[in-house]
């Protein structure tokens, strides 16, 4: 399959309002996330956890990452006030996520806060760190064995304080986490919110302009490929392939395409980035 670096786009129009503070707040959580950057810190995004969260279980993942989200809302659900989602990477060529992500969701008063950060570490690894988590009394729902059902499987714990806290930062060597999304994280948060407005307003929804803004600004996005960041920043236009056909291979039977969107058999086209598809 043909992977090259990729034009992000964002479909303005499917916003009623993409002005509102939620959406600006949205497409500015995911700059953090994909942001060109060596320090992991700098990539954690805060968010609210939405039982409501719209899932595309046709994705590849789609399945495994409903199933994640339903399990973390039945372990807050049963008084589990501090969750961790692992979702690992692929092994290389063999899917979209070209690197994991771990979720953590503690409650703060009566709500729950959430704040993601890259995984730098095979699957195999990630693994290992959740049966550490394990043995300092997390649990799932269901279990998990290999890397696809810990993809699945949220990790919950009774307590959020400062024990687990700690705990947290020791097993994914995450030293002054906490200390950070307090404090430096919400700084950088709420100027990564004042740039995407102002690039919106510039812009007027024309991507080009808006995504040239913001790397003027310092926000330059990386390759769009895996996680939350592609439900906002689509993957449209191919610099080496714009208006033209791309070469397609299996992946483990499937048709994916570039942009991680699993195809329909026979399809010829993507409905996800208007890919039109050669078939090897």
């Amino acid at each position: 399959m043909i992977n090259n670096s990729r034009e992000a786009i964002i479909d303005w129009k499917l916003y009623k309002n993409p002005f509102a503070d939620d959406v600006i707040a949205e497409v500015a959580g995911a700059h953090c996330e994909a942001g060109v950057t060596d320090n992991v810190f700098e990539r954690i995004n805060d968010f609210k956890p939405r039982r409501s969260e719209k899932i595309d279980r046709r994705k590849e993942h789609g399945e495994a990452e409903y199933l994640a989200h339903k399990h973390s809302f039945e372990l807050m659900d049963s008084g589990y006030n501090f969750v961790v989602w692992i979702s690992p990477p692929d092994a290389p060529k063999k899917g979209p996520y070209t690197e994991g992500r771990i979720n953590f969701m503690g409650q703060i008063d009566d709500n729950f806060d959430g704040w993601g950060i890259p995984a730098m570490k095979s699957g195999e690894e990630l693994v290992r760190l959740a049966r550490k988590l394990e043995e300092i009394g997390g649990v799932t729902m269901d279990g998990f064995e290999d890397v696809e059902g810990l993809r699945r499987q949220p990790i919950g714990f009774k307590n959020f304080d400062e024990k687990i806290k700690k705990e947290i930062e020791e097993i994914f060597n995450i030293p002054g986490f906490w200390k950070y999304v307090d404090g430096e994280q919400k700084i950088k948060k709420a100027k990564v919110i004042k740039a995407t407005r102002e690039c919106l307003e510039i812009s007027q929804g024309n991507n080009q302009i808006y995504f040239k803004e913001m790397e003027v600004r310092g926000y330059k996005v990386m390759e769009v490929s895996d996680h939350g960041v592609g439900n906002i920043f689509g993957a449209a236009n191919f610099q080496m392939f714009r208006n033209m056909d791309v070469k397609m291979e299996r992946i483990d039977g499937k048709m994916v395409c570039p942009c991680g969107e699993v195809l329909d058999e026979g399809a010829s086209k993507c409905p996800r980035c208007g890919l039109n598809m050669i078939i090897s």
